[in-house]
């Protein structure tokens, strides 16, 4: 008995038929983004941090310098370089992101017309710093970021793609022991370390579990296909 003629579909490279050979190009290609993003931040992070001294140079000159013709903008603003910018950098170190919250509530408007316009001037002059500290904060940014990469520059990206090709075939995670078996734990801490300062995967608190993370997924679409598991 004849069976049923069935329309032939094209062969598609599935998760589990996927080999590190295919996923490194993909693992070192989002390292070098990853390298230049850094240095970018860094960079418009110290740009940034310019802000806070080009005003108060401009105050300077326009209020006291250009009147005496003693100073011009360019002494101005290499005092205020010496004075700002460490200042902004250790605001920025010591309150580590929360300056404009931890400064707002101090400001209380009351009844008073007075004391709400003396209130209102301070948040102002809380805004512009909290303006000034955004290129130190990206600053900071970039050295944490750089720092964490650093750590792993010496894994081995081969081990690193075998561990991303095991937890491609489940959405949910593997268990860390099924992760890493057959994996020297001189090549598996390196390898995990550096997955996950590139965002490729996720450790449960305990350890215990580790998965690929939805954005690390998509990217390797073009070389798996759309992930069954979106």
């Amino acid at each position: 008995m004849n069976q049923p003629a069935t329309a032939r579909t094209p062969l598609r490279r599935t998760a589990r038929a996927i080999g590190p050979e295919h996923v490194l190009p993909v693992i070192l290609r989002r390292e070098r983004t990853t390298v230049i993003g850094v240095r970018t931040l860094l960079v418009s992070g110290s740009l940034m941090s310019l802000l806070g001294p080009l005003c108060v140079a401009t105050f300077m000159w326009l209020g006291f310098a250009r009147g005496s013709g003693q100073m011009s903008w360019g002494v101005c603003f290499a005092i205020s370089v010496l004075i700002v910018v460490p200042l902004v950098f250790g605001i920025e170190r010591l309150t580590r992101g929360s300056f404009l919250e931890d400064t707002a509530g101090n400001f209380t408007y009351s009844g008073s017309w007075f004391a709400t316009g003396l209130a209102g001037r301070g948040m102002l002059g809380v805004l512009l710093v909290e303006i000034w500290l955004w290129g130190p904060r990206m600053v900071f940014a970039a050295w944490d970021r750089f720092g964490k990469t650093q750590s792993s520059t010496n894994a081995d990206r081969k081990v690193a793609a075998a561990i991303v090709c095991k937890l491609l075939a489940q959405e949910g995670g593997l268990p860390a022991v099924e992760v890493l078996e057959g994996i020297p734990e001189i090549d598996s801490v390196p390898a995990l370390a550096f997955l996950l300062c590139h965002d490729w995967v996720g450790i449960s608190k305990d350890g215990s579990r580790i998965w690929l993370d939805s954005t690390a997924r998509k990217l390797l679409d073009p070389i798996t296909g759309p992930s069954p598991f979106a």
